[in-house]
């Protein structure tokens, strides 16, 4: 079993198979440092991205995710500061201007916590709906998908920080805005300023898998300015625990 943190620590020098197969795997390899860029990156990226080694390391990374996606970039990368590390998807720019989806899926710090080994793959998925990642997350259970959208219920599926990944037509049309108004953002933009500090709470529990079946009541704001209160009935984390879907139902204004 290869050490990635000696692996890292120095510098790939010591061990020439370890050396070959970091720069010749087909998953995507690289060694992001603490201020924010590529210390290195293996062929796979360079290929995918169509950016040269030199473009990749030399600008700020978050320079070439999607906006919608930089919020949440950030929030990781500061939580691997902090030593954690967190399975999530997001969008890089290509050279050609599109954009692709990438999965993380590991990340080992080294010892002097200066820097991080990841290992990403790319994933063909189209994620400005929200639809592909749902597509993706439920790809085993195609019962799931079509609850989450066609359920009389308010349905959304969260990432890890709440951020909106997804709604149903149902969640909406009680908002009051189309899906692509609402995915992107986080849930705290909506809510009752009064009622902010619980809907945290509960948020942290459901991240943590705490009380995921606790019913909570919350203020939202629709996009007319006013507020009605929903009621969240139940949740279901999916994505191996990487996602959480909330039902609610609408109980009243104000």
């Amino acid at each position: 079993m290869f050490d990635f943190e000696k692996l890292i620590d120095n510098a790939f020098r010591e061990t020439e198979l370890i050396n070959s197969f970091w720069e010749n795997s087909s998953v995507l390899n690289c060694i992001v440092d603490t201020k924010g860029y590529f210390m290195y990156v293996n062929d796979a990226w360079v290929n995918l991205l169509g950016w040269t080694r030199e473009e990749l390391t030399t600008q700020p990374f978050l320079d070439l995710v999607h906006p919608t996606d930089a919020k949440r970039t950030m929030d990781v990368y500061e939580r691997k500061i902090n030593n954690s590390s967190h399975y999530f998807i997001n969008r890089f720019r290509k050279k050609n201007g599109d954009y692709i989806a990438i999965e993380w899926i590991d990340s080992t710090q080294s010892k002097d916590k200066q820097c991080w080994l990841s290992t990403a793959r790319p994933l063909n998925l189209d994620l400005d709906s929200g639809h592909g990642l749902l597509q993706y997350i439920f790809r085993d259970d195609n019962v799931v998908k079509s609850f989450f959208y066609n359920s009389p219920t308010c349905n959304a599926l969260f990432d890890h920080d709440g951020t909106y990944l997804a709604i149903n037509n149902v969640l909406a049309n009680a908002l009051g805005y189309p899906p692509e108004e609402v995915i992107g953002k986080n849930f705290t933009e909506h809510i009752h300023p009064d009622d902010l500090q619980d809907a945290l709470s509960l948020a942290t529990n459901l991240a943590l898998g705490l009380d995921i079946n606790e019913r909570a009541q919350s203020r939202y704001k629709t996009k007319e300015g006013k507020y009605i209160t929903v009621e969240k009935i139940d949740t279901l984390m999916v994505n191996n625990g990487n996602n959480v879907i909330t039902m609610s139902r609408i109980i009243g204004e104000g």
